[in-house]
């Protein structure tokens, strides 16, 4: 009973983490959303100018989130044995890979480079050590 509560939680939770997370995608690439907005996140606020490097920690991981529920859906399910470890490496090897993209995250907040990690309309903004440098000089 443990495990189908378990899975069913981290498959929806991640289901619902995954779509909620690709919804402001759209207006920040157009720039519809102000530079000096916040978009709230499950995490947190995240600007506009770091949403997508955000995104490429959080969907591998929310990805290796949801491959365990499946896995522990497939053990209550008495699925063939060849399944569990196919799905649970996928998950894990998923985690994995997200773990050295959230220092890539933050050096896109620090610098804002590289480019093609920002969405254009705040490709030509300075990053945060810029902003705090500009601000902090008379």
């Amino acid at each position: 009973m443990f495990e189908l509560l378990t899975g069913l939680i981290l498959v929806a939770g991640s289901v619902y983490l995954l779509f909620q997370s690709f919804t402001p995608l759209r207006p920040i690439w157009s720039g519809a959303t102000p530079a000096d907005a916040r978009v709230p996140t499950q995490f947190g606020q995240v600007p506009p100018r770091n949403y997508l490097a955000y995104l490429l920690w959080l969907v591998p991981g929310t990805f290796g989130v949801l491959m365990i529920g499946v896995v522990l859906l497939l053990r209550f399910a008495g699925a063939p044995e060849v399944l569990t470890p196919i799905f649970g490496w996928t998950g894990l090897g998923s985690l994995i890979v997200a773990v050295p993209l959230v220092p890539l995250h933050m050096l896109v907040s620090a610098t804002n480079r590289p480019r093609f990690l920002v969405p254009p309309p705040y490709r030509d903004e300075p990053g945060a050590i810029t902003s705090f440098l500009r601000r902090r000089r008379p």
